[in-house]
């Protein structure tokens, strides 16, 4: 999946997390975090995650473009463009998983 993000919006992205158990029953998880990551790469140990807004399995996110006047807890994309990132932890387990491509115009 890709997303367009003009240079001068601020804009909410709202994305459906799911998470189900063993027993195809749905699991309650504790939070999502999220990160943006160059194309053509995937997280590291030093990839810089911060907490996404999550609530009843939709994650919540504010993007602004690299000339918008960004609103509090806005990220910023850069011009050259993004992957986001998200993780649950659910220790033991950690899963990130690619979200989508967030170009910039």
């Amino acid at each position: 999946m890709a997303f367009t993000l003009h240079r001068i919006e601020c804009v909410y992205r709202h994305y459906e997390v799911t998470a189900t158990l063993a027993g195809g029953g749905p699991a309650t998880l504790p939070g999502v975090t999220a990160a943006l990551i160059a194309p053509g790469h995937g997280p590291t140990p030093g990839t810089d995650w911060w907490p996404a807004v999550y609530d009843d399995g939709t994650v919540t996110v504010l993007l602004a473009g690299p000339d918008a006047d960004p609103a509090d807890g806005a990220v910023v994309i850069p011009a050259a463009g993004v992957n986001l990132w998200f993780r649950v932890v659910d220790s033991p387990e950690v899963v990130a998983r690619l979200v989508e491509r967030i170009t910039v115009r």
